[in-house]
């Protein structure tokens, strides 16, 4: 199993992808509906400024508890060497000014357009600080680890957090945390990306899935096997809880707030046994 060293890394990882998957689901329709031509509207978002600054920085807290042999360091930031590793560490270190800077504006009521346009390179930041992540998990003993896929599913684990996050949230009808410019997105986005993570586990999952690549033969005992089979289970059981809880908001039915609760658990837990299975990989194969 994974080693207690590497837990850090793993949670640094997840938590600065929810982080931006958070952040785009929550601001991003603001700009498709144009809402940010009417300032009071973003009120609502202060609070989640703050959320996200704080998720930030105790992702960058956690980092610095790693341990690890290839990557270990208390502050990576006074490596000399170019790699991505420092592009990882400087991406996001703009990602957090944006995050701050926008959050004065939002605390200073600025003009909708400034807000706008942070709201822009905000989104952007983060995405390019997934990309540069999907890079450094790239392992060159595996071959189709060394294309795309990897930053495809970095991407979908931001999303999909962020998706079900929002849908939460929003469903708790506290004045705090709606943001008027949500509707049906969430939701959407949710299903879709529950069913876009089902058929990727199924299909490109390279350590305990139906397919699995012959450099990840070291990981196909049957402890793996039952993690591929769990985490098959918690996505099939986090979409069903999705859609009953749009069956429950048509009938309105207030207690079906538990579902997207329960869904963005399941989520979390399968992801974090995604990624423990991950670095088993690169154990058996090397990085």
């Amino acid at each position: 199993m994974l080693k207690l060293k590497e837990w850090p890394l793993v949670l640094f990882t997840f938590l600065v992808q929810s982080s931006v998957g958070v952040f785009i689901l929550a601001f991003g329709p603001a700009l498709l509906q144009r809402s940010w031509e009417n300032r009071w509207l973003f009120r609502a978002a202060d609070r989640w400024g703050l959320a996200l600054l704080g998720l930030v920085g105790l992702s960058v807290l956690v980092s610095l508890f790693h341990r690890g042999q290839s990557l270990s360091v208390y502050l990576p930031v006074r490596e000399a060497q170019p790699g991505w590793l420092n592009r990882e560490i400087a991406s996001l270190g703009i990602f957090f000014l944006f995050l701050v800077a926008l959050e004065f504006l939002l605390i200073m009521r600025a003009s909708g357009l400034a807000m706008a346009l942070l709201v822009v390179l905000t989104g952007l930041s983060g995405l390019i600080v997934i990309y540069v992540m999907s890079r450094l998990h790239c392992l060159a003993g595996v071959r189709l680890w060394k294309s795309s896929r990897t930053a495809f599913f970095f991407f979908m684990t931001a999303f999909l957090v962020g998706s079900l996050a929002m849908l939460f949230f929003q469903r708790t009808g506290s004045p705090a945390l709606m943001l008027p410019w949500l509707g049906k997105l969430y939701w959407w986005a949710a299903v879709l990306l529950t069913a876009l993570a089902l058929m990727g586990l199924l299909l490109f999952d390279q350590v305990s899935g139906l397919f699995p690549l012959p450099e990840a033969g070291a990981s196909r005992s049957r402890s793996w096997q039952l993690v591929f089979v769990l985490r098959l289970v918690m996505l099939l059981a986090a979409l069903a809880f999705l859609l009953i809880s749009h069956a429950g908001e048509r009938i309105q039915n207030p207690a079906d707030m538990a579902f997207p609760a329960l869904g963005l658990i399941l989520v979390i837990i399968e992801e974090l046994l995604g990624r423990v299975a991950f670095y088993n990989l690169v154990d058996s194969v090397g990085s």
